[in-house]
C-alpha cells in the first residue's frame, strides 16, 4: 500500500509509483474524487490503472461515466475489497511477474512443444511427466494455470483434475485439458466444474493455445459455474457440454447442425475508450439481440472476453451464413455509445461458420478450425463473415 491524502497528492504518486490498483474516495481535500478520476483517466500514463471507488456516495453512473473500473460503498468489508482487487491479478502478474503453467503429461515430445510456444509468449513452464508428480507440483509451486493430459500411465487426468480441486491450496488453479482422446459426452459432464477448457492434441494449435491463456487472464476471476454475469447467457464451459451433446446426437441419427462464432472487432480498444460499464452495456446488448434473433431451440453462450457463440439445430452451413450476414449488419448498423471514437470508426463483428459434419468430426476438432478461421478474417480487418473450409 502507498497513500495519498488528498486530491492533488493522489495524481502526482499514481504517475511517480504507477501503482497495481487505485483505491479513490471521492470526499478529499485539494481536488476531489470526480476531478482526481478524471485527471487520471485523460492522462495516457495513468488511464489504464484499475481505479476503484471507495465512497460512502453512492453514484455509480458517474463514476463508471467517468472510468472507473469498480464502485464500492463505504464502509467497505475486506471480503468484498479482497474479490474486487482479484479481477485484475492474473493480467497484472504477466506485466510484473512470469506466469507459472505447469504442464503434466507423460510424453517428453509434448512438454518440448508446448514449451517452444509458451517460453516466446514470456510464460515459465513447470514440467510433470505423471499424475502424482503432477499433483505434488501443483500444491507446493502453486502455478497459475494447468494443462493437463487425461491419458497417463499411472493416474488417469480426470482423477487427478479431481484432485487438484479437493485440496485447498490448488483448488483455485485453472486446468486446461490437452489430450489425444475424443471424449464423450459423459467424459465432458464428469470433468464439468474442474475444468476450464479441452484442446485436442490431434488438431492442436499454438494461436488457439496462447488465446486461450489471454481470455483467462480476463474471465477466470469473473467466472461462476456455467453461468456469465454480465450478459446472462451461459459461459463456453456449458457450450462445450452442449456441443458434445449435439455431435453425439447427430451421429447417431444422420443429421448435421451448424456452429457460429461472433467476435467483436476491436473490442479491447473499445474498452480503453469507454471503460468497463459502457463496454459491458454492448456485451448486453449482443446478447439481447441473438436472443432476438434466434430460436429458442438454439444454443447461444458468451464463450470468450469478446465472443459468443450459438449453436444452431438442423441447420445447414448455407442458412447459418445468411443468419450471420444478417446479424453483422445489425452490428454495424446500431449506435453503440461513442464508437465513433474507434479508428475503424464503427463496432462491428467478425463471424466464423461451420457445420458438422463436413468441417470437422469432434468438437475439438471444429473449435479449432474455426479459431484458425477467425484468425484469418480478424487479420483482414474483419466486419466480415466466413466458412470454415
Amino acid at each position: 500500500m502507498a497513500h495519498a491524502y488528498d486530491g492533488i497528492e493522489g495524481i502526482e504518486k499514481a504517475k511517480s509509483l504507477k501503482p497495481f490498483a487505485i483505491l479513490l474516495d471521492i470526499m478529499i481535500p485539494k481536488k476531489d474524487g470526480w476531478e482526481v478520476l478524471s485527471k487520471l483517466k485523460s492522462d495516457k500514463e495513468t488511464k489504464n490503472i484499475p481505479t476503484i471507488i471507495t465512497s460512502i456516495i453512492d453514484n455509480k453512473d458517474l463514476g463508471f461515466a467517468l472510468g472507473a473500473t469498480d464502485y464500492l460503498i463505504k464502509p467497505i468489508d475486506r471480503e468484498t475489497l479482497i474479490q474486487t482487487l482479484s479481477q485484475f491479478t492474473l493480467t497484472s502478474k504477466r506485466k510484473r511477474r512470469q506466469v507459472n503453467i505447469l504442464l503434466i503429461d507423460d510424453e517428453a515430445v509434448v512438454h518440448e512443444m508446448i514449451e517452444k510456444i509458451l517460453t516466446p509468449e514470456g510464460f515459465n513452464l513447470l514440467h510433470a511427466y505423471n499424475g502424482e508428480e503432477g499433483l505434488k507440483t501443483a500444491i507446493e509451486l502453486k502455478p497459475d494455470l494447468i494443462l493437463l493430459d487425461l491419458v497417463m500411465p499411472d493416474i488417469d487426468g480426470f482423477e487427478v483434475a479431481k484432485n487438484i480441486k479437493k485440496h485447498p491450496v490448488s483448488a483455485q488453479i485453472p486446468i486446461f485439458i490437452i489430450t489425444s482422446k475424443d471424449l464423450s459426452v459423459e467424459e465432458r459432464l464428469r470433468l464439468s466444474g474442474n475444468i476450464e477448457r479441452i484442446i485436442g492434441k490431434k488438431v492442436f494449435s499454438a494461436e488457439e493455445l496462447s488465446r486461450s491463456i489471454r481470455e483467462l487472464e480476463i474471465l477466470y476471476p469473473q467466472r461462476a459455474g456455467l453461468f456469465d454475469e454480465i450478459t446472462g447467457l451461459l459461459d463456453h464451459n456449458y457450450f462445450n457440454i452442449r456441443l458434445a451433446q449435439e455431435v453425439s446426437r447427430a451421429k447417431r441419427y444422420n443429421i448435421a447442425f451448424s456452429v457460429v462464432f461472433l467476435d467483436i472487432d476491436n473490442f479491447k480498444e473499445y474498452c480503453d475508450i469507454v471503460g468497463n460499464f459502457h463496454s459491458d452495456i454492448v456485451l448486453k446488448k449482443i446478447a439481447e439481440m441473438l436472443k432476438k434473433f434466434l430460436r429458442g431451440s438454439d444454443v447461444i453462450v458468451r464463450f470468450g472476453y469478446d465472443e459468443f457463440a450459438f449453436i444452431l439445430n438442423n441447420t445447414l452451413k448455407g442458412a447459418a451464413v445468411n443468419v450471420s450476414h444478417r446479424f453483422c449488419k445489425v452490428i454495424k448498423d446500431y449506435p453503440f455509445y461513442k464508437e465513433e471514437e474507434l479508428k475503424s470508426g464503427r463496432l462491428t463483428a467478425s463471424f466464423v461458420v461451420a457445420s458438422f459434419p463436413k468441417d470437422g468430426k469432434s468438437p475439438e476438432e471444429l473449435i479449432s478450425k474455426i479459431y484458425d478461421r477467425l484468425c484469418d478474417v480478424k487479420n483482414r480487418g474483419g466486419n466480415a463473415v466466413v466458412e470454415v473450409n
